[in-house]
């Protein structure tokens, strides 16, 4: 299940957002400002963040900046009220994968959720793949993935068994390296 952090300074945004993402089957976690989003992001690593771009102390764009100078590289979609060509071209210019106007046709904010969480998924694949060697598309090797992600996400002990030349080290290493002490 995808965790998205939704961050709004609005009660009722987060309220009737997360309850719809909620019945979509996401596990939604909810922050009033910037600064509570940038606790809770760093606490436990969100799969998407979706943000309101102004609030009051850390806006939303100033939450994205703060997230990527820590290493944090989560896909964000913005959303706002008070919506500008200049402003949605400097969003996405500074990463944002998407940028929406409230109110908000969750329709469009479902299938961007969709859209942004699939080629997310596909790009952490990749790069298990990539960075370690791991090679394979398979779909053992597909489940092997996903349980790298997840072991990774938990920052429990983990015990890799297996015979000599089967990649454990390899495994040790994509889990290290997806970890939050990577």
């Amino acid at each position: 299940m995808s965790l998205i952090l939704l961050v709004d300074d609005k009660a009722n945004i987060l309220t009737v957002m997360g309850g719809i993402l909620g019945r979509e089957g996401y596990e939604v976690e909810t922050a009033g400002d910037g600064r509570e989003a940038l606790a809770k992001a760093v606490r436990r690593r969100p799969d998407l963040i979706i943000s309101d771009v102004q609030m009051e102390g850390l806006g939303g764009v100033e939450l994205f900046h703060a997230l990527s100078a820590r290493s944090m590289d989560v896909p964000f979609i913005f959303i706002t009220a008070y919506a500008s060509v200049p402003e949605a071209v400097s969003a996405i210019r500074a990463g944002a994968v998407d940028y929406l106007t409230k109110p908000v046709d969750y329709r469009v904010l479902k299938n961007a959720i969709r859209r942004v969480l699939v080629c997310a998924k596909e790009r952490q694949r990749s790069e298990i793949s990539e960075e370690r060697f791991l090679v394979g598309s398979s779909p053992p090797m597909q489940a092997l993935y996903e349980r790298i992600e997840a072991v990774a996400a938990s920052g429990a002990t983990v015990l890799i068994r297996g015979e000599n030349g089967t990649g454990k080290e390899l495994i040790a290493r994509a889990i290290h390296s997806k970890g939050p002490r990577a």
